[in-house]
Formats: structure tokens, sequence, C-alpha cells
């Protein structure tokens, strides 16, 4: 079998240190069109008839349209009129006249460099002059810093220049800052800070954050010789002779004596260690915590630990004692939770503030407020769990395995052997014992009702808490809609539990009013479906089938052999079913009209429009709701319609029919499939071959749900390319489907595995991007690896359900 089948079931069934970048010097060309906004104000470039450009803020015109082009530059203009270049302010004022050849403006110091006639000046966003227009080229400049660079053609060196005087330094790699500078002379490292020497050239490596420039910077070092970064500088962090020093801007923190040091610039914090002994600074606060503790652990946010002798402690951030450094451990809980305090391996409960709320006396203690219980804690006790409030006062006792939350109620589970399980509303009171053996909610959507089962039957506890049908209920689901699909209502939906009794009655019970809307006097309630804002039921009823509303009215008593809801569009005011009565078969509507006479062997409807195929004399028929035949056929059998299309078989032959009774002139050799219409007669089937002592009920299921010529037709249709298919071997995949189910059912069906994997799981089936396939809420490998390849992912095709086991790669 080729490998490529596994493509077509996932593509045709869709199954499921900052260095900022240098411009050049000239002004670009394009006009800023994307204005700034300032206070309200919004600023723009505009064109009059003669193509000059002017710039206005909101309606006011600012700079009359006399010039070529202007351009937004950081916080100026740069104006272009015949060629020369100048600089204005937002507000128009004339800052450099326009003489110039050319201007740029840095990106990270805001520093204006301009050239005339060959010579460059520098001047800041306030038009005031760092450097004069008399140098060869000014590659930097800095009003903050009040550095500037100038390269030295003849040296290949760049000069360096503090305020407007050269300095004797020049240096091949510089590295800048918003207010600082610092490089190497002579092999050691110096600083500068807004002009002004703070460090000798004495240091073998100065740092923003204790690491080593990084190699992102070698580029940019090898051609430019410098590297320049929009970034303010506090923290430096010096070494010499492998220590290390920490300085807060000119002020020593820390002397170079340290093993180790590091700034975390988000959390602004500086991290040191000398020996094994730990310290820190905290630059927001500007306190110092000297390098004398086993350990500091910083959270980022509000709290320190530190450790000492083996002690750990709390403190703020402007190191104010939460809790003092005498306990084994502490523990952050959550936002504003509070601390869980731990000495002689037993644990406390501390607030924020360092108040002890619960004594250090339990084996573990966890934070279990809900949105309608506060301050209440899970605590453990020699191997037992409980619940306690913030005074210590008992809520659950302390005696259960387990204890969870869903929905706000509080889930307890005995210890084994007995595992039982309890239930307790959200203020702590108990609502079941635990006694039961599983208790769960129902599978809607946010559904308040809980179901509780011990010796096989269900108790229900609705959305007040109430205990309602006490061990009476053997069996619950869901309805089968029109599609026969079976799905778990969303919380909008009509949320209809078909319930079972003890009495063998079935009745619905509505989740969403915690009423029993229709009582226990049903043998069955099958399939539901919308009709004019009502919910319709199909009901049985002494082996007769019926018709109700979500009121308990009878719309079509319990008088028929069968009867179906299939094909029935939502809302429709108006409903034809197909019925059967005295072993013939006729169309009756919801007042139980009969719109076809009953006398034929067999009717079912093929699509949502009334289209049905009708049996008589053992061949069926092609008809519409008044029975006017469409197709006489005859036909063997006649397949669900698929958009404006079915399939029809007649001895072996199929052709391709549309609406209205036309062939459309597609055929070919092929048999209807023979399958289940509804995943849960597939497992029943499969639980009975696997039960069976014969193995001829396990080939049939392995030949049922096995991919035929049919369905494949369908499943080729949605390819666009068809080829892949056209190599399955049928008959190969049946069989080896067949031998595989052997497998399983002498190998561990009947010896170790656990059969309520299969039987006791509620299969649901979704409709999704043009595919019905299964889920289930639980135990979704099926409890085994070949039953979940087996059934999980199944698919429905064209009414009838196949496993997608052969589509797997190492099928």
């Amino acid at each position: 079998m080729k490998k490529s089948i596994v493509f077509f079931f996932f593509i045709a069934f869709n199954l499921y240190a900052q260095v900022p970048h240098r411009p050049t010097m000239e002004v670009a060309d394009e006009i800023g069109v994307k204005a700034p906004r300032e206070s309200g104000n919004r600023y723009s470039i505009f064109r009059d008839k003669e193509n000059k450009v002017g710039y206005k803020r909101n309606d006011t015109v600012i700079i009359k349209p006399i010039y070529d082009e202007i351009d937004f530059r950081q916080s100026v203009l740069v104006l272009r009129k015949d060629k020369k270049r100048g600089v204005a302010n937002r507000n128009g004022e004339i800052l450099i006249p326009i003489t110039l050849d050319s201007v740029y403006v840095d990106y990270n110091t805001d520093a204006i460099i301009v050239c005339d006639k060959g010579k460059y000046g520098s001047f800041d966003d306030k038009g005031n002059s760092i450097l004069p227009i008399k140098y060869p080229k000014i590659v930097y400049s800095n009003p903050v810093s009040n550095v500037s660079l100038v390269k030295n053609e003849k040296e290949n060196t760049l000069d360096i220049y503090l305020f407007d005087k050269k300095t004797k330094y020049t240096s091949n790699a510089i590295f800048l800052f918003t207010n600082a500078m610092f490089f190497s002379h002579e092999g050691k490292y110096g600083l500068f800070i807004d002009g002004k020497q703070t460090l000798d050239f004495e240091y073998d490596a100065i740092s923003i954050d204790g690491k080593p420039i990084g190699s992102s910077y070698t580029h940019l070092i090898n051609k430019n010789k410098f590297v320049s970064q929009k970034k303010y500088l506090n923290i430096y962090i010096v070494e010499k002779d492998k220590k290390f020093g920490v300085n807060f801007q000119e002020k020593v923190i820390f002397p170079v004596e340290l093993d180790k040091a590091s700034y975390d610039n988000i959390r602004q914090i500086v991290q040191v260690e000398k020996g094994k002994l730990k310290g820190a600074y905290l630059v927001n606060s500007k306190k110092i915590i000297e390098p004398k503790y086993q350990n500091i652990y910083l959270d980022g946010t509000q709290y320190i630990e530190l450790k000492e002798n083996n002690k750990v402690g709390m403190f703020t951030y402007a190191l104010d004692t939460v809790i003092p450094i005498a306990y084994d451990d502490i523990q952050i809980q959550g936002f504003n939770s509070g601390f869980k305090v731990m000495n002689n391996n037993k644990k406390g409960w501390f607030s924020r503030k360092g108040e002890e709320i619960i004594p250090i006396i339990y084996d573990d203690i966890e934070d279990f407020s809900l949105s309608n219980l506060k301050d209440v804690f899970s605590v453990k006790q020699d191997g037992k769990y409980g619940l306690i409030n913030k005074k210590n006062e008992v809520l659950i006792p302390v005696q259960y395995e387990h204890i969870f939350d869903k929905s706000d109620l509080l889930f307890v589970v005995t210890p084994e052997p007995e595992r039982k399980f309890g239930l307790y509303n959200s203020y702590g009171k108990e609502i079941l014992p635990a006694v039961y053996d599983f208790i769960t909610d129902t599978d809607i959507q946010k559904s308040k009702t809980i179901l509780a089962v011990r010796n096989g039957k269900y108790t229900l506890v609705d959305e007040k808490l109430k205990i309602i049908f006490p061990d009476e209920i053997i069996e619950h689901s869901y309805l089968l809609d029109t599609n026969l699909l079976k799905t778990p209502p969303s919380i909008h939906d009509n949320a209809y539990l078909r319930l079972k009794n003890i009495k063998n009655r079935v009745g619905l019970f509505n989740e969403h009013t915690g009423k029993l809307e229709i009582p226990f006097e049903y043998d069955d309630i099958i399939q539901e479906c919308i009709m004019d804002g009502k919910t319709l039921f199909l009901t049985l009823k002494k082996g007769k089938y019926g018709i109700i509303d979500n009121k308990n009215t009878v719309l079509i008593p319990n008088s028929y052999d069968n009867l179906d809801l299939t094909f029935q569009n939502y809302n429709e005011e108006y409903k034809i079913f197909p019925a059967q009565k005295k072993g013939k078969y006729g169309l009756i509507d919801n007042h139980n009209k009969v719109i076809l006479p009953f006398q034929y062997e067999h009717i079912a409807k093929l699509s949502y429009d009334n289209l049905f195929k009708a049996k008589k004399d053992g061949k069926y028929s092609l008809i519409d709701e008044k029975g006017t035949i469409l197709n006489a056929g005859p036909f063997d059998d006649i397949a669900n319609f698929e958009e404006d299309e079915t399939l029809t078989f007649y001895k072996g032959d199929m052709k391709v029919m549309n609406k209205k009774g036309i062939f459309t002139g597609l055929q070919g050799k092929m048999d209807i499939h023979e399958g289940y219409a509804t995943f849960d007669i597939l497992k029943e089937e499969l639980i009975k071959a696997l039960d069976s002592k014969e193995d001829d009920l396990l080939k049939t299921f392995a030949n049922n749900i096995a991919p035929s010529k049919h369905l494949l037709f369908y499943i080729n249709k949605s390819r666009p390319d068809k080829n892949d298919l056209l190599y399955l071997n049928i008959e190969d995949i049946k069989e080896k489907y067949f031998q595989n189910l052997l497998e399983f059912k002498y190998q561990k069906w009947n010896n170790y595995y656990k059969k309520s994997s299969l039987t006791k799981v509620v299969d649901y089936t979704i409709y999704s991007s043009g595919i019905v396939t299964n889920r289930r809420a639980t135990d979704w490998a099926f409890g085994d690896s070949f039953l979940e390849k087996l059934l999980r992912n199944s698919l429905k095709v064209n009414g009838y359900w196949i496993s997608t086991y052969f589509m797997y790669s190492r099928f």
C-alpha cells in the first residue's frame, strides 16, 4: 500500500543588545507621510499646486510651502530648497539656516551633524553648536555626554572631543551611551560621564552588565571603530586582576574585590559574589546587601529572600523585614496570596505582611481559595488532606486522599482501598457523603448538574445543590440529532439529558432549569430536532414510535412501528417523516396527517430536501413528498444525497443521479456500503463481536468499518489529486482489520483489557470543517493503543462510520 494515503487524510480532509542602524548622511528623498502626534496636535507635511512643500499643525500652516522637501527627523524638521538644507523645530522656527550641503540627525543622540563645502560641524536639537563647522568628518556627536568623534583620515583613527576640546586620546574601540563613554587607552579602560573622566585608565574591563562586550558588536567596531547605544547608564561594573567592582554613577558601591558581579537591567538589581557569599545592590531603593549571605532569591517584583546560617527570611526591595531570618524555607505563594513557611519539616502560612496565619504544624499547606470561599487552605497531615480557614478551623476533616475543586464545588476522595467520593459546596458544607464510586459533572459546557454513582445507580445534584433521583438512575446520555450525531449541547442550547430509572422508564432532565421536563413514562427517547422554537423528541412506548414536544405534548401518538427525525431542517415549521404501520411505509407530517399512503416496503429520507427512497417489489425508486416518482429505477439501493448528487446501485453498477432524478453520466462498478449509521451502534457491534465465542461477527465488523468503493468515491471527490486512493486494496484492508481484531480479542479482551474503557465511556460525534468524527471527554485512548488507532478519529462518510486506521503511516 502506498504511504501517500496518509497525505490525503491531513490535506484533503483538513483533519484535524540594541545596536541601532546608522543612516547615511544624505536626507532621504521621500516625504514623511506618518506625521507624529503630540498633546492633541497633528503635524503634517503638504504640497501646493506648484509642488512646493509646507508644514502645518492641524489646519494651521506653520511653514509656508516654499521648500522642495521637508522631512521629519527625530524632534526636528530637515528642510531642502534649491539643493541646500537646513533645520527647523516643530514650531517652524529655523534652527540652522538653509545653506548646508547635507544634514544628518543621529537616532541615538538627537545630535544634528551637518556638512557645508566639505567641512563638518554638529548642533543639538535646539540649534546650539556642539562643534563648529570646520572638521574633515564628524561621525558622532552627543550633546548629553558632551562627546564627539572626528575621523582622522591620516592616522585612520578617531579623535575624541570632550565638549569642543580635542583630547589626547585615540581609540579603535569606543563604547558610547547617552550619558557616558568608555574605551581602552594603552591597554587599560577608563570611564567618562557627562564629559568628565570618572574612572582612570587602570581597569582590565568595564561593562554595563558584568559580561564581556558581545561578538554582536564586532562588525561595527571593525567598520566604524565605535558602538553607539541609546541607553542611559547608572551602573558600571569594572574588572581588575580578575576581581570585580560596582559603581553607581560616580559612587563606588562595591570595591574591586568581588569574584562575580552581574546587572539585571530589567529588575534593576546588581548581584555580586565574594567567595561563596552573595550580596546585591538594589538600584531603585539604593539599598546595599553586603555579600555575607549563603543565598539571595529575588522574585523581581516585591520580595527578597536572604539565607544566613542555613535559615531564611523575607524582605522587601527597600530591605524592610517581612519575616525574620529564622526559618528553614519560605515560599512566595501566588500574587498577594502569602508565604508558605517551613521549619523542622512542618509547614504553616504567613500573610504578605509577615503575620502568622496558620501555625507551622502541617506536613503541607496550599492556598485553596475559590471565588465564593476566601482564605481557605488545603492541609496535609499523615498523608491525608482536609480544608481549614485562616482561623485554623476545620471546614473539611483531614481524612481524604485527595480534594479538588471544579466550578466552585469541592470533591473529596477517601484513601484506598475504599476510594469513595463525596461532595461539598463552596462553603465547606457536605452535600454528598463520601460513599460514592464516582462523582462528576455532565459533559455540557459549564454544567451545574452533578452525577454521583454507586453500585451502578446514579444520584443527581441540581444547580441549587439539591439531591434528586437518589440511587434511581441507571443510564444517562444525550440524544441523537437529525444527523444521527450525539453531541453534548453547549450552554446556550437546550440541555436535555436522557435519564433511565430503575424501572427502565426514560425521561428528559433539563440541565438549564434543573427540572425533569419529560416524565419517566417512555421506553426510550431517541432523537431530537427543533421546530418553530420547540424541541421535538422521537419516543418509544410499548414498542411503538411517536413524537412529543418539550412540553410533553403529543404531536404524533405512539402508534407507528417505525419513525425517525433524520434530515429534518432546523426550525422548519412543517416537517414530513417516513413512518411504518402494519408492515408498510408511508409519509406523515408533524400534525399526524398522512401525506403518502402506507403502501411501500420501506421509505427513508435522503436529504434535507424532501427526497426519499421508496421500496416496492424489492426495488427502490426516488420520490418526493407527494409520492411523485423522480426516477423509477429500479435500484437495489440509493445512498444519501451529498450536496446535489447521490449514488444509485443496481446489480453491481453505480450511477450518479441529481436531485431531479437525472443521471449525470458518472458511473462504475460498485455496491452500497454496509455499515453503521451511529457510533454507538458501531461500539455495540464491536462489543458483541468481541464477546462472541465465534469469530464470524468480528469478520463482519471488520468489513463494515473498512473503506468501500462507495465511501472512497466521496473521499476521492473532495481531493484535487485522486490518484493515491486508486492504489488502495480494500480486501487487504478488511483482512488486516480482521487479523488485528482477532489478536486483540484473544490476547487482551479475554485477559487483562479494562473493558469499561470501551463499554462505559460516552463517545460523542462532532462536525468540524466538513468532517464528521468522534470525540470523548475522558479515556481518549480507548484504554489500548490498537483500539485508539482503530476507533479514534473515525469518520462518518455518506451516512456510515469507517475507521481511519488504514490511513496511519505504519498500517
